[in-house]
């Protein structure tokens, strides 16, 4: 293969490639440089000339000076606040089932757990969820207290 083929293109020669028999497109003019759409001889318009700032200077800008810019303000999302009934409620149901074994204490975790739960879920205090749970762990150590009595005092009249 040679290195200067130039795979069927004549050297500035385009009169014969083409679809249209090597006629050019836009008669005479090639590519139809200096026509408009319609065929008509159209004059080149001359260039806008921009005034460019030397090198190193600084380019002045038609703003207005609106002083010094002001910081975003951003307000935080404050949370709820956490009700005090709703933790004692919760404090009170988890020692009660730490506590279940001794009756006296326990009896007073659980009715305290009750109250509480109950009060804030009423009254709609923050920490509804944690009043909830609370009202649950204090029922289950109601229940426990209960079973954990029976068997106390069955145990203790078989003696």
């Amino acid at each position: 293969m040679d290195e200067n083929q130039n795979y069927g293109y004549n050297e500035g020669n385009y009169n014969n490639q083409g679809a249209n028999g090597g006629q050019q497109p836009y008669g005479n003019q090639p590519y139809a440089q200096n026509q408009n759409a319609y065929g008509q001889p159209v004059q080149p318009q001359p260039q806008p000339q921009y005034q460019q700032a030397p090198y190193g200077a600084q380019q002045q800008y038609n703003q207005a000076n609106f002083g010094q810019p002001v910081k975003a303000v951003v307000y935080d999302a404050v949370p709820d606040r956490t009700s005090g009934v709703s933790v004692g409620a919760l404090v009170c149901g988890i020692l009660g089932l730490l506590l279940f074994w001794v009756p006296g204490v326990d009896i007073g975790l659980c009715l305290a757990g009750l109250i509480c739960g109950i009060v804030a879920i009423v009254k709609q205090h923050g920490g509804r969820g944690l009043a909830i749970a609370g009202l649950i762990l204090s029922i289950i150590d109601c229940i426990l207290t209960l079973i954990f009595m029976y068997f106390f005092l069955l145990g203790m009249m078989l003696l």
